[in-house]
């Protein structure tokens, strides 16, 4: 019997897909900063929580006038990257020479040995995470939630649950430490469980550093069971890539 004809499938173009997705995450970027932006708090409530219940006494918001938002230097910049990936898409389809180098770039990318691969970028996170914490935030935390977290952990390094208030407690208030007869962080127990033994090592801030370097290696192995090697080559380099990785990698912010 004859066989029936094959099917003649294409593989996709990791240009399209990549620019698709750029653009995708691009325009809902803008969707929320124009969202941000076109509302404004007033000056006495721009320092406080959204926990502190003084926020709900303040004035009503104030609607920006929209013909001022060209001005605001965030959108400029998303308006930029819009317009390089939208010029690197049209160079990808419309001048051959620069698809045919772009093929050829991503058929090495993918040529690159599996293990080394892996093995350099997972490091590569490490390296900067622990540097921008080391060099940058100085090993300690700077955002309230991350302060109250590590009280936490010192709390538990000490063998307690809670901590005992001061006499004098007023100077030491703050919104993200439960304050009574015991005081202790309003937050989950599990990130300041884990900073224990790096406490005891003098080493607390080196252990986001680690959960950053694994939460990128864990999206690598995600990404290949679910779409294979290509995918989980990029989604590695992007973990990499990512401004707000490695800021969280190196905080002492909860994951």
């Amino acid at each position: 019997m004859p066989r029936p004809p094959a099917e003649n499938k294409t593989a996709p173009n990791p240009w399209s897909w990549t620019c698709l997705a750029g653009l995708f995450v691009c325009g809902l970027l803008l969707f929320t900063q124009l969202f941000n932006s076109a509302f404004d708090l007033p000056p006495e409530a721009r320092n406080l929580s959204p926990f502190d219940p003084a926020i709900f006494a303040t004035g009503e918001i104030e609607a920006v006038d929209l013909g001022s938002l060209h001005r605001d230097p965030d959108l400029r910049r998303l308006g930029i990257w819009i317009a390089l990936i939208l010029g690197v898409h049209a160079l990808a389809h419309w001048i051959r020479p620069l698809r045919r180098i772009g093929e050829k770039v991503w058929k090495g990318f993918l040529r690159i040995p599996h293990k080394p691969y892996v093995l350099s970028l997972v490091a590569a996170q490490f390296l900067l995470a622990a540097g921008l914490s080391h060099f940058a935030f100085e090993r300690m935390p700077h955002v309230q939630d991350a302060i109250g977290q590590l009280f936490q952990a010192r709390i538990f390094a000490d063998g307690q649950l809670w901590a005992q208030p001061f006499r004098l407690s007023g100077p030491f208030s703050f919104y993200t430490v439960i304050e009574g007869d015991r005081w202790f962080s309003q937050h989950p127990p599990g990130l300041p469980l884990l900073l224990v033994p790096f406490i005891h090592a003098g080493a607390a801030w080196l252990l986001n550093p680690l959960l950053g370097a694994g939460c990128s290696f864990l999206t690598y192995r995600l990404a290949r069971m679910l779409f294979g090697d290509p995918t989980s080559r990029l989604a590695l380099l992007l973990c990499l890539a990512s401004p707000f990785h490695a800021f969280m990698s190196a905080s002492f912010l909860s994951w």
